[in-house]
């Protein structure tokens, strides 16, 4: 059985500590909100959707700017992208497969759905 281990602080930090830390978080999230063309525009001048990003990052042993380049939070739930993703599943050692969908119609359901295999991690290419 697989066991989580959290890499945060359970211990209770004092007020002013907590509150020293929060002003060094938001300084950070300001300096890259401010980045302007290189963020996805969610993220530009938004210092509060950087450290929303930052803390999904950190919970997940990731690196903020990854991050703000494969997920995007919408109405407050993170949407992650294909990549990450694969990235996330393959890091948990996962297979993954892609598969594309050639031909569906929904005239002739006998035809139904035809995939072809595109590649399997570790095999190699046909």
């Amino acid at each position: 059985m697989t066991q989580l281990v959290s890499t945060r602080s359970t211990a209770i930090q004092p007020a002013s500590e907590q509150a020293s830390t929060l002003d060094v978080e938001l300084h950070f999230a300001k300096a890259i909100a401010s980045a302007g063309d290189v963020l996805p525009r969610s993220y530009r001048s938004n210092p509060g959707a950087v450290l929303l990003a930052k803390a999904w990052a950190d919970s997940r042993g990731l690196d903020i700017l990854t991050a703000i380049q494969t997920v995007a939070f919408i109405e407050g739930k993170p949407v992650v992208d294909a990549t990450m993703q694969r990235a996330l599943a393959e890091r948990q050692g996962f297979v993954t497969t892609i598969i594309q969908v050639i031909a569906y119609s929904l005239y002739d359901p006998e035809a139904g759905l035809q995939k072809m295999r595109l590649g399997k991690l570790g095999d190699e290419q046909p």
